[in-house]
């Protein structure tokens, strides 16, 4: 069996722990086809080129309130 480095696409459980998402929301963004998705007989299947794009196509997070949580007790430390 190739390691998890090789294979070209994964079931939807697998590509929803790789995503690090529930399968539930792995199977709402294909139905909103913000993820395609391949059907193999029984089988979906989500490409790692897929998962990329997606990853890639999410906005930069920012923690706003976690950095003012911080700079308070930097402030109330000193």
């Amino acid at each position: 069996m190739p390691s998890i480095d090789d294979r070209m696409a994964f079931p939807k459980q697998e590509a929803a722990e790789v995503l690090g998402v529930s399968l539930s929301k792995l199977e709402m963004l294909i139905a909103r086809e913000e993820i395609a998705a391949l059907k193999s007989g029984k089988n979906v299947l989500v490409t790692r080129e897929e998962m990329k794009r997606y990853l890639n196509s999410l906005p930069a997070a920012v923690l706003k309130d976690r950095l003012a949580a911080v700079a308070q007790r930097k402030a109330g430390a000193a």
